[in-house]
């Protein structure tokens, strides 16, 4: 580093004006982080998705070098590479990490998702391609509707898999005594339903908080939408 380069200050001696030092710079070592949902949820292995879902790719760095270019994400579906480039794009800012999403139309069927994504320095998120498997049906369908666990003893769930474009209007579960006396009354409405895996919970109680006693109960599975009205019975044990 030398100062007074043009000699506009007058001095006897310029000898203390240069300075020698090393820097030594290394290579940007930390690994970006990358994050993929389908419609807002990270959907588990083999669970059902819409035909046309949101997917969004969120590549967050510490690196001072922002990602400004989409290719630095890769996505294959179905062995086919997918082109980043025509993909809404929002590039990475010191506050904002990089977003890449994307809405592609399935068909019925099975369909394997693989992503990665590389900072500005070419340092790769994951060493192996994230995968994500999951299986689309055109047609609305309530799948493998099953009451867990059964018997139970304080709480218990009813959990059941929705397929087709979207949820259906209104899910509703109705329990009932041996006798035919409504007890309980739980429902989830399209804001709490997601095309995919799906959860009912029944804290054990009947509609006025209390505690039925042991016995067997029977619920009916009631789904509405735009179709029509469906309706699915069962029985449940609680034993204590």
């Amino acid at each position: 580093v030398q100062v007074d380069r043009e000699d506009a200050v007058p001095e006897q001696f310029e000898t203390n004006n240069v300075a020698i030092t090393r820097i030594a710079v290394q290579r940007d070592t930390i690994l970006p982080s990358l994050s993929v949902l389908f419609d807002g949820h990270a959907p588990p292995e083999g669970d059902y998705i819409r035909p046309t879902p949101l997917v969004t790719m969120t590549l967050s760095d510490a690196s001072p070098l922002k990602v400004t270019n989409p290719a630095n994400f890769s996505i294959t579906l179905d062995d086919s590479t997918v082109s980043t480039a025509g993909l809404q794009f929002t590039p990475m800012t010191s506050t904002v990490p990089a977003l890449l999403q994307w809405t592609p139309a399935l068909e019925t069927g099975e369909h394997v998702f693989r992503f990665n994504a590389r900072d500005a320095s070419g340092n790769a998120a994951l060493s192996e391609d994230l995968v994500v498997r999951v299986l689309v049906d055109l047609e609305g369908k309530i799948l493998d509707l099953t009451n867990y666990p059964n018997p139970f003893a304080d709480a218990t769930a009813f959990v059941f898999t929705l397929t087709g474009s979207e949820p259906p209007d209104a899910v509703e579960v109705k329990l009932y005594t041996v006798t035919g006396r409504l007890i309980r009354r739980l429902a989830a409405g399209p804001e709490q339903l997601r095309i995919g895996l799906n959860m009912l919970r029944w804290d054990g109680r009947d509609d006025d908080g209390d505690l039925p006693g042991n016995g067997v109960y029977f619920y009916k599975f009631i789904t509405r939408s735009p179709k029509g009205v469906t309706e699915t019975l069962g029985k449940i044990a609680k034993l204590k």
